[in-house]
């Protein structure tokens, strides 16, 4: 009888899904995949869910920034319709949102309408110092900075804890769980805040309810808003 390091030989024993999480060896990402869709699991091994997830965000990542200018406009522009309507219905007068990196949803034009309707309203943006994530008050008249990993930051030292979070997401799967970039951030600061926030991930509806599976840290998102409309979980 083979062990899971004999290559390419494989042994396979019907358990249940609850056998996944055993404190056993892990396999490749693309064995795990295979073996929990036919809900069979290697004796001696485990699925290793923060792999899946590594890949499933390269996977998504690849696919997003392949999306043409044309067809990204396009979902742009209708996630910002939705964006901006919930955004008229909430009560809040502070909000946590983003500035976009990458191929990222760009909602820079609607935190700046809604923020000209009112003159108590006021938007705070994530800056990071080491491992730790606060939000920083944006004044829009002021230049940003570019933090780590490129992200678009205020330069004040006005910090909040604000009550609604638009979430940038690469991905979310089916329970309302996020992917992000793997760094961790959003999970520590929703553990750390005092009240925690009603947080809305922001996604392009393709690369929502996707089947990649939450790890006992990651935090839950309330709702989403994508090309598709506005959706609580």
């Amino acid at each position: 009888r083979r062990r899971p390091g004999d290559d390419p030989v494989f042994v396979v024993a019907l358990h249940g899904v609850s056998k996944l999480r055993q404190q056993l060896v892990s396999y490749p990402t693309a064995y795990n995949v295979f073996l929990e869709r036919h809900n069979l699991v290697p004796r001696y091994c485990r699925i290793d869910h923060s792999m899946d997830k590594k890949s499933e965000r390269a996977r998504v990542l690849k696919e997003r920034n392949a999306l043409s200018p044309t067809k990204r406009a396009e979902l742009n522009s209708a996630l910002c319709r939705f964006l901006g309507s919930f955004l008229d219905t909430v009560e809040v007068q502070t909000i946590g949102a983003f500035l976009p990196i990458g191929s990222e949803p760009d909602i820079s034009q609607v935190l700046k309408r809604w923020l000209s309707a009112d003159s108590n309203r006021e938007v705070f943006l994530p800056v990071t110092e080491g491992k730790i994530m606060r939000f920083a008050f944006w004044d829009t008249a002021r230049p940003l900075k570019i933090g780590r990993f490129n992200v678009p930051e205020p330069t004040s030292d006005i910090y909040f804890e604000p009550p609604l979070l638009l979430v940038p997401c690469i991905a979310i799967n089916k329970g309302g769980y996020r992917l992000g970039y793997g760094a961790g951030y959003y999970d520590r600061y929703l553990s750390a805040c005092a009240e925690k926030p009603f947080t809305v991930g922001i996604c392009f509806s393709e690369f929502c309810s996707l089947d990649f599976e939450a790890q006992s840290f990651d935090a839950k998102l309330n709702a989403v808003i994508s090309d598709k409309g506005f959706s609580r979980f």
